[in-house]
């Protein structure tokens, strides 16, 4: 009669083969994974970051308009000034010095946000979260202005801003001198708007 301990023996090893092949798959399922994971959060940390600097940048673009509007204001009380007699020249300096600093300083800080918007792009990782984001960013510079923004409508009339207004200023489009190819920018209404900041100060005079 023979032995059944070789068969035995056997049976254990294919056992034992088995389980090392099941626990190596999984392990490197886990890794998989965690690639996986980490790629996916490299992919959103990239996203809000570029959103947080096209943000920027609009601001900077309202931030502009309100100052451009602020010098435009003083030259002109400066040059009736000057219409009506010569020793009323330079009342309005201070201000129109302070608007003019403050513009070549926001012309640096322009400049230094298009070259990281620039690097960003550049470096951006791979993946399908970050295509499909830059898709959508594509596909929203077409859209009319009208259906973008819904949730900054509510927060701009929440705000008192111009959403709850109808003075037009959400949908307007800006233009901006450091875009040199003259694209319209369509930029709803944020911190910076100037017209916002004129409403809110005059509800809370009233």
């Amino acid at each position: 009669m023979k032995s059944l301990f070789p068969f035995r023996s056997q049976k254990s090893d294919k056992k034992e083969e088995a389980s090392l092949t099941r626990q190596s798959n999984y392990l490197a399922g886990l890794e998989n994974d965690q690639a996986s994971t980490e790629e996916v959060e490299t992919q959103l940390d990239w996203i809000k970051k570029h959103k947080h600097e096209v943000r920027r940048g609009h601001r900077m673009i309202q931030h502009e308009m309100h100052l451009g509007a602020k010098l435009f204001h003083y030259e002109s009380i400066e040059e009736q000034a000057m219409t009506l007699s010569p020793l009323l020249h330079g009342t309005q300096q201070v201000q129109i010095d302070e608007c003019t600093r403050q513009l070549q300083r926001l012309r640096d800080d322009f400049i230094t946000h298009l070259q990281r918007v620039a690097e960003m792009e550049d470096t951006k990782p791979s993946g399908s979260l970050v295509k499909e984001y830059l898709k959508k960013v594509q596909q929203q510079e077409k859209l009319q202005p009208q259906t973008l923004w819904k949730f900054e409508r509510i927060y701009c009339q929440l705000r008192g801003g111009c959403c709850s207004h109808n003075c037009g200023c959400c949908e307007r489009s800006w233009r901006t001198i450091r875009d040199h190819s003259s694209r319209v920018h369509y930029l709803h209404c944020g911190r910076s708007c100037g017209c916002c900041n004129r409403r809110r100060v005059a509800i809370k005079v009233s």
